[in-house]
């Protein structure tokens, strides 16, 4: 063994190493280049050798076409009739071909000869008789240019050609079947000679060549892979041999009879129609197999392509990679090691050793003193916050997990939660690195002012979080808070300019765990119940600050809820529209109603607008239910007004959100939903509030004009409640003044004072008044002595339903107080949700054995509410 490979040895010493792995690679891919250039070779000669197929595939095609029209115009010349000019444009298209590929298929001279042929077939000068000789001849001289062309093109001599037998129906039986039927047309001809026996031979000639042609299709669709090629010909053969059949049995039945068949019975045009029809299917078919072998010839020609490259590249990157491991491996570890501790792979200290394995170790040793340093460093920047240097969120609740479990002692621990108010002011106002030096400031103030061991944390924006571990600090956290607001309290010079801030605060307290047992609450939870109470105290405005209670979260985790129940209510048909009587006060009459949204929960019962419209406003809701409930309104008005036509002039009030209002296809829609329902538009009256006038004052008052200018009355809703009526009530197109509840109720000689007041300013603007709530009979009396025109409230009714007030208009409108509706309305009144009871907090589920007692919201509409 060793005196078989010192040759070798000795070659391999006389070589460097990296003339031994090129010699190694040269022996390796040269054989498998060579072999992947050969079979790539091959595969693209089959290839182009297809495409040469289907270049005689599409000259065979118009030949045999050529010799249907030459079989055509036969026919027409024995019955006496003139050829058409199509022959023309196949002629061109012949030349076009035999121009591209005539001399690669070796027609060249065959079709100038078998052109001169067809020219002479349709010269003017010929007779009937003559021209059919002619086409006869010129149909034979086309067959064997057929012939040429499929053997030239390898058509008929392709053994990996799945297409014999379509291609021999083709060249072969096709041109047959019209020949036949052309010598049968011959025999009929008035030059044939027309006995029983030629009729009889005519017959049996088309007739072989039919079956010839059906059993060749049948053996391609039966023996082909192909699946689809039954679909492509089996009309067309069915059309051709049906044809066949039928012109056959003319001539047998002519042959027995001794009657010679009309010249329409033998269908040639039929016939010629069928061929012609059979051929483009054949040609289609034929088309769609080469290309399926083009397409498996490419896939078997690249896939040893790709599999050598790849192997050629496994090998290449093997062979690299050995050598780079056995010829500079220590070397590389020392590069790897400098660029590592020194940040830079351009930069290199040197290394001092006996030899290389030596300054290795020298290496690692320093590098695991930089490496050292570099994780104390990420590890800061990890867990501190880039601006101000506090703790982070992660570093936060690892302190926090840390408290819980008992690692820092016994006690209550406190989360502070801090939010800045305005603080999206500063930076819009003096520009983000003023803000960013105010927070600097905040977190520099919050870590002087809190007690020992406490964390002080950047959550991110402007939220800060103190985490408290001190029993006593937190035993009283209202001084905590106290002192953290005292601190936030003090003016910040930052450039001369003195800045006040303040900072909405939420405290959540948890004990930690005793040793060896969990916490009873996680650092999430704990955090997440100090953001809930931060929430709660930004909502009672700025400055402000809550300790949690766990019915927080519950509020939160039901308000939630019911969002999520009040997205599909329209869907699910829980909403609905009532309808709350206005009473003209000097006649007990109905004049109007307005429409109000209930919604009845399956599960918690009846919810007051008072907690479910703040919801939808507050979520974006409030938009599709407004036009929903506008939309059942117009609607519910347009069935009024039909019912009643002669009745009194009925008006429905529609609460508008300002969300609504605000919307730019308010207008549009309404005149749509006029338009639709037919509604007169001066008996819809859209309310709105004061506070649908606090944003882009000029836009709302623009589009209240729009809609007053459709007809549509405008009503300034709970007047006096907001703070801009005066300022507005002259410059808004309102017709209608409608008086809150709170005025009517207050009975107080200052309060009786005010209403007349509010009601004499109204009517010196021309307005009608409306006092709502009205729910005694002194109420209403005085409300009538005051000037008032309308009211509404529990003193007639609460909010009914349609069929309700529908019913009171039946009877003349008569509305009296207390118990004034009929017995269904007052069972409505006494099973609605309409009271004088607040509801304030969204109703917990109801058990379906024990329904929920009626409740009688009276908040504020803001759209949708109870009067």
């Amino acid at each position: 063994m060793e005196f078989t490979l010192r040759p070798g040895m000795r070659l391999m010493r006389t070589m460097g190493v990296a003339g031994k792995f090129g010699l190694i690679a040269v022996l390796l891919l040269v054989p498998m280049c060579t072999s992947m250039i050969a079979s790539y070779r091959e595969a693209t000669e089959q290839i182009s050798i297809a495409d040469r197929e289907r270049d005689g595939l599409r000259y065979s095609r118009l030949l045999v076409q050529l010799v249907i029209d030459l079989a055509q115009t036969r026919s027409l010349a024995d019955q006496g009739q003139e050829p058409g000019d199509a022959w023309l444009s196949l002629i061109h298209e012949i030349d076009d071909l035999t121009l591209a590929h005539g001399d690669a298929l070796g027609t060249t001279d065959d079709w100038r000869r078998l052109r001169a042929a067809v020219r002479d077939v349709h010269d003017n000068g010929m007779s009937h008789a003559e021209r059919s000789v002619a086409a006869d001849l010129a149909t034979r001289h086309a067959r064997q240019v057929i012939t040429t062309v499929a053997h030239s093109s390898h058509l008929v001599i392709d053994p990996g050609l799945d297409t014999h037998h379509l291609i021999a129906v083709l060249i072969d039986h096709i041109p047959r079947v019209v020949i036949a039927a052309a010598d049968a047309q011959a025999v009929r001809s008035p030059h044939g000679s027309g006995d029983s026996l030629s009729l009889r031979l005519a017959a049996g000639d088309l007739s072989a060549a039919g079956r010839r042609l059906s059993l060749d299709l049948t053996t391609a669709m039966t023996e082909s892979p192909w699946r689809g090629l039954r679909d492509r010909v089996s009309t067309e053969a069915w059309d051709l041999s049906t044809t066949v059949n039928r012109s056959a049995q003319v001539l047998e039945d002519a042959a027995q009879t001794g009657t010679w068949p009309a010249a329409n019975t033998l269908d040639s045009v039929n016939l010629t129609k069928a061929a012609e029809g059979l051929a483009t299917a054949l040609v289609s078919a034929t088309d769609e197999l080469l290309t399926q072998r083009q397409q498996a010839l490419s896939r078997d020609r690249s896939r040893p392509l790709v599999l050598t490259l790849v192997a050629m590249a496994v090998a290449f990157y093997l062979l690299t990679a050995l050598f780079r491991a056995t010829s500079q491996d220590v070397r590389a570890v020392l590069e790897d090691i400098n660029a590592v501790t020194t940040g830079g792979v351009d930069e290199h200290r040197a290394l001092s050793g006996s030899d290389e394995f030596a300054q290795m170790s020298r290496a690692v040793v320093y590098a695991r003193d930089q490496l050292t340093a570099l994780v104390g460093a990420l590890k800061y920047q990890a867990t501190r916050d880039e601006l101000t240097a506090l703790a982070n969120r992660a570093l936060f609740t690892d302190k926090i997990q840390q408290a819980l479990a008992g690692g820092t002692g016994q006690g209550t621990i406190a989360v502070v939660m801090l939010d800045l108010d305005a603080f999206k002011d500063v930076n819009d106002s003096f520009g983000h690195d003023l803000g960013d030096r105010l927070l600097r400031t905040v977190g520099a103030r919050l870590h002087r002012n809190v007690p020992r061991r406490s964390i002080v944390a950047r959550l991110g924006g402007d939220e800060f979080a103190v985490l408290v571990t001190d029993p006593r600090a937190t035993q009283t956290p209202a001084e905590l808070v106290s002192k953290l607001e005292a601190a936030l309290a003090e003016p910040i010079d930052i450039d001369g300019r003195r800045l006040r801030i303040q900072a909405g605060i939420g405290i959540a307290l948890a004990s930690p765990a005793a040793t060896g047992t969990a916490p009873a609450i996680g650092a999430v939870e704990l955090m997440r119940n100090a953001d809930v109470a931060l929430s709660e105290a930004k909502a009672l405005g700025a400055g402000r600050s809550m300790m949690f209670e766990s019915s927080m979260h519950d509020a939160i985790r039901a308000r939630t809820e019911l969002f999520a129940d009040l997205v599909g209510a329209i869907d699910r048909e829980e909403l609905s529209v009532q309808y709350q009587p206005l009473v003209d006060l000097a006649t007990g009459t109905l004049y109007g109603v307005e429409a109000l949204l209930r919604w009845e929960h399956p599960v918690r019962g009846p919810i007051s607008p008072a907690v479910f419209v703040p919801l939808a406003e507050a979520t974006g809701l409030i938009g599709s239910i407004g036009r929903w409930a506008l939309e059942q309104s117009c609607r519910q008005l347009a069935d009024w007004q039909r019912d009643f036509p002669d009745g009194y002039p009925l008006t429905v009030e529609v609460n508008l959100a300002p969300a609504q209002l605000a919307d730019p296809n308010l207008v549009a829609d309404l005149v749509a939903l006029v338009q639709s329902s037919g509604i007169d538009p001066s008996a819809l009256v859209l309310e709105i509030t004061e506070s649908a006038l606090v944003g882009d004052v000029e836009q709302a008052l623009t589009r209240l004009g729009q809609l007053s200018a459709l007809g549509v009355h405008i009503a300034l809703d709970d007047f006096g409640t907001g703070y801009s009526s005066l300022s507005y009530l002259r410059r808004l197109p309102a017709t209608i003044l409608k008086i809150d509840k709170s005025f009517v109720r207050d009975e107080s000689d200052q309060g009786r004072a005010l209403l007349q007041g509010i009601v004499a300013l109204g009517r010196s603007q021309g307005m009608q008044i409306i006092c709502e709530g009205i729910e005694r009979p002194d109420q209403a009396a005085a409300l009538r002595e005051a000037g008032c025109h309308l009211g509404q409230g529990h003193l007639w009714a609460p909010a009914l339903s349609a069929e309700s007030i529908s019913r009171i208009m039946r009877r003349g409108g008569r509305v009296d107080a207390v118990g004034g509706v009929d017995s269904t309305g007052a069972m409505e009144s006494a099973t609605g949700i309409d009271s004088a009871t607040k509801i304030d907090r969204i109703p917990a589920p109801r058990r379906p054995a024990q329904p929920a007692s009626p409740e009688r919201p009276t908040g504020p509409t803001l759209g949708h509410g109870p009067a």
